[in-house]
């Protein structure tokens, strides 16, 4: 991947972001700002994620509004996450009482 990729990809999500900016409407200064970076955030994590999904398996993006089976129940979305988007690399190992798949960030 290249700096022009990356950049592209920035942009793609930022645009995205804007399209899909909430309306503003007479709210505080505040849920406008919360509301946009949250749009944002899930527009470059949804980019990154792409990039990644087809060529490696082994890699997860993961972000607060981002729900995934193998890391929690549904219904459940990250709300302890200590950045705003982490892509990790995973693996995968096998319980030794129940032979259940476990995922791990390796």
């Amino acid at each position: 991947m290249t700096d022009s990729d990356v950049k592209d990809m920035i942009v793609r999500a930022w645009k995205n972001a804007q399209e899909n900016a909430p309306p503003v409407d007479n709210q505080a200064k505040r849920v406008v700002h919360r509301r946009r970076s949250e749009t944002w955030v899930n527009a470059l994590a949804e980019e990154l994620e792409d990039l990644y999904e087809n060529d490696h398996s082994d890699i997860r993006v993961f972000w607060k509004d981002r729900e995934d089976p193998d890391f929690g129940p549904p219904g459940k979305p990250r709300r302890e996450m200590l950045f705003d988007v982490a892509v990790c690399q995973i693996e995968k190992t096998v319980f030794i009482q129940n032979h259940e798949h476990f995922h791990f960030v390796d």
